[in-house]
């Protein structure tokens, strides 16, 4: 969920209903005809989350993760990006900041753990320097097969030769332009078994940092979570709330701006928000489809979908902008300023509670 611009907080007009801002972090709710009360995303919402996870501050430095509080992410140079929400996801790579441990299997490679990583905090990376052509750090996971997500923090010190990525061995190698900044660069593969990861630094002499090393299950990489000597799990963020007299049960209209996932997720429905009743009968909800691009406004009114052609398609790791409103026999939606998609027949669900960038009922087809 992205930060938005309304007259909420420039005038002393309110809209009714609920209003969400990520980068003041306030939350305006106002039945109609009623005063408006102005709080806070947790005072308006139950938000669960653990504290494993790193993730980009407004000082374009990456922080750690607290309990139970919203990650309000930013990019390197303080924009606001919005509330990050994610699903449950586990770290394999072990001493994921620390290629100087035994973990890490080193050829022509020397490694000092001597460098200021993209946290703000000294010596918490690693410099890597080859000491002959095609210097080797590699790391071996035991795992089945699975789609694989590899990801790591880098930036070059010397040299100009190519900064290779693997996880599968060497079989495949990918090529990776570094600069004198902090980047996060990632990879995926299908069907890796046992997989071999770590970097390449083809030409003798030249040296990088590298930081925030992260093997994972899944189709594209999630924020970092580190590690030592074992493997770090996060559980999904939830973020819901009990609706009341803001919430329109009979009509309504939904803007929202925010920033597709970075992949497709054959497992888990990527959810921007769902009305519920705490059950997957009743339903409102804008997602991205199972393994698709797709997105889609859909209502389900006892089990029984009541919308169809209400879609859109999202961009890997790109901003969007998306409206629907709903009404008996009348729904509508608009992804990205495109033309209005309408279905003009349909029920509306009993709702009882709103769910930021999750699903709490159902992973969704």
């Amino acid at each position: 969920i992205r930060p938005h611009s309304s007259p909420l907080y420039g005038g002393a007009s309110f809209h009714d209903g609920i209003s969400f801002n990520a980068e003041t972090q306030r939350v305006v709710l106002k039945a109609v005809g009623a005063a408006p009360t102005i709080t806070t995303l947790t005072s308006a919402f139950t938000f669960t989350g653990d504290s494993s996870s790193m993730f980009m501050g407004p000082a374009g430095l990456l922080v750690q993760q607290v309990t139970n509080t919203p990650r309000i992410e930013y990019d390197a140079s303080g924009n606001c990006l919005g509330l990050l929400m994610e699903g449950s996801r586990t770290n394999l790579a072990l001493h994921s900041n620390d290629h100087t441990n035994v973990a890490w299997v080193k050829t022509t490679m020397t490694t000092a753990k001597t460098s200021t990583g993209p946290d703000g905090v000294t010596n918490s990376a690693t410099r890597l320097t080859a000491t002959a052509g095609n210097a080797l750090s590699l790391q071996t996971v035991v795992s089945a097969s699975a789609t694989r997500a590899y990801s790591v923090w880098m930036r070059r010190i010397t040299g100009t030769g190519n900064i290779d990525m693997t996880l599968d061995n060497g079989v495949g190698w990918t090529t990776r332009t570094l600069t004198s900044s902090w980047q996060r660069f990632e990879i995926t593969q299908a069907a890796v078994t046992n997989p071999v990861f770590g970097i390449r630094i083809v030409t003798s002499g030249d040296a990088i940092d590298v930081y925030g090393n992260q093997m994972e299950s899944a189709a594209f990489a999630s924020s970092l979570m580190p590690t030592t000597t074992t493997t770090v799990g996060r559980i999904a963020d939830s973020c819901t709330r009990v609706l009341s007299s803001e919430f329109s049960a009979t009509a309504g209209t939904v803007i929202v701006t925010g920033r597709a996932s970075g992949g497709q997720d054959a497992t888990n429905g990527n959810h921007v928000f769902e009305f519920n009743n705490a059950t997957s009968a009743n339903r409102m909800r804008f997602f991205r489809l199972l393994g698709t691009d797709s997105s889609e406004f859909r209502v389900t009114d006892t089990s029984a979908t009541q919308t169809t052609g209400l879609l859109g398609t999202f961009q890997n790791s790109t901003n969007y902008k998306a409206a629907m409103a709903y009404a008996a026999n009348d729904f509508a939606f608009s992804f990205n300023g495109a033309a209005v998609a309408t279905d003009a027949a349909g029920t509306i669900p009993a709702i009882t509670t709103l769910g930021l960038g999750m699903s709490s009922v159902a992973s969704d087809a």
